[in-house]
């Protein structure tokens, strides 16, 4: 067989790009067949480039094809041109129009998706070129939030609420299989966009295979001396969109200083999201004085990344999205006890592995913040939990899923 896989994702978008990856792996370990990738932002794994059943095809401004990088150029000028004509015409007799400008706008991906005549493409993110193109297609829809939380303007404002539908629905009409990461998914993708319950297919998340739970323990001490981190602390990794909610966390912490309870908030990922709360953020800890307590480390390695896991006290996580989190897969893997937010999906996948807070509550953060700080016989017994729960899906698992999927489609 040959199977296609449009990459999209960077290093900086965190959980997509871990399910990517994941996916990846995944097809490595199926033999027999050959593999093409459609790399949009060049950020996939080196070894994949010398690989003798992998083609790696750029689609990116750095390719050395003047003429697509123009093309490609244009055709993102005019997708975001797109989002600002589907409010007005999406609920309309004459939202068929949006798909000439889109084909016209793509068509040189369409072309050169079609013309490597693969048996399938797998998109590890949704895209409309999985129903553009003529290939059978394999698709993933990580979220509904825009159904689920239109009021976050990441999701829903300036045509995404309607660009989303649009490609939803398009989806679940053309595609051979749709993954979502849960059963909640599942049920809410067949609820909203009709799609056939054997076209639904459950993959669940990997915790990312970069971390490390044996990272020495020098690597560990001299990685919080980098940069300054006092012990007790707790972490977050989320990009500062709106629906990450850091606000409500910094209050927390701000809330617990304030009674006599003091410990460190370590924070990663970009600050650069729509709609970003970060301006916000600063402001707060400016105002209050909690430089000393919040610390913002921005992108940090692997190595960095295993080490604030394993040093902190917790994960804590008070999201308004669920239905699956990378984070909490990475805080079992690494055997961190989890806090995040007791809401449809958050509940669902921690069980009992983990502590549940109202995220629109400062104080209930704060509560749970304060009762596993330090608490060791708690600390132990949920990390216990975690690797039980994460135990109930492997790699081999995702792989298998992948593989049977495949070949019902291709037989």
């Amino acid at each position: 067989m040959k199977i296609g896989i449009y990459f999209t994702t960077s290093k900086l978008q965190g959980g997509v790009h871990q399910y990517s990856l994941a996916i990846l792996e995944a097809i490595d370990k199926i033999k027999g067949n050959d593999y093409v990738i459609f790399d949009i932002t060049g950020d996939t794994p080196r070894k994949y480039h010398s690989q003798d059943n992998f083609k790696i095809i750029p689609l990116n401004t750095s390719t050395k094809n003047i003429i697509f990088r123009i093309k490609n150029v244009t055709s993102n000028l005019v997708s975001r041109a797109l989002l600002g004509l589907f409010s007005n015409l999406y609920k309309t007799k004459w939202q068929w129009i949006i798909n000439l400008p889109y084909k016209t706008a793509h068509a040189s991906k369409i072309s050169i998706i079609d013309n490597e005549n693969l048996d399938i493409v797998i998109y590890p993110t949704s895209s409309n070129l999985s129903f553009l193109t003529k290939t059978k297609s394999i698709v993933a829809i990580h979220d509904l939030a825009h159904k689920t939380h239109p009021d976050f303007k990441e999701v829903s404002a300036n045509g995404k609420w309607e660009a989303r539908e649009y490609s939803y629905s398009k989806i679940a009409k053309k595609t051979k299989k749709i993954l979502v990461s849960s059963n909640l998914n599942r049920q809410d993708v067949i609820k909203y966009y009709q799609a056939k319950p054997e076209q639904v297919v459950i993959l669940p998340y990997l915790p990312p295979s970069y971390l490390s739970l044996n990272i020495p323990k020098i690597t560990q001490k001299k990685i919080l001396e980098k940069y300054k981190i006092n012990k007790p602390f707790v972490y977050y990794p989320a990009k500062f969109w709106p629906h990450k909610n850091h606000l409500n966390l910094i209050k927390a912490i701000h809330k617990l200083r304030k009674d006599n309870f003091n410990i460190q908030l370590i924070l990663t990922g970009s600050k650069n999201a729509e709609y970003s709360t970060y301006p916000k953020v600063v402001k707060y800890i400016d105002k209050h004085n909690l430089s000393k307590q919040i610390k913002y480390l921005g992108y940090v390695d692997a190595k960095e990344i295993s080490a604030l896991y394993k040093q902190a006290e917790a994960l804590v996580m008070p999201t308004f999205f669920g239905t699956t989190n990378i984070p909490t897969l990475e805080a079992w893997k690494m055997e961190t006890p989890i806090i995040t937010s007791n809401i449809r999906g958050c509940r669902d996948q921690l069980g009992d592995a983990g502590l549940l807070v109202n995220p629109r509550m400062v104080d209930s953060i704060a509560e749970k913040i304060k009762e596993v700080v330090g608490n060791a016989k708690l600390k132990k017994d949920l990390a216990h939990k975690g690797k039980k729960r994460l135990a109930h899906w492997t790699e081999n698992d995702f792989s298998q899923t992948i593989k049977n999927m495949i070949t019902e489609i291709i037989k």
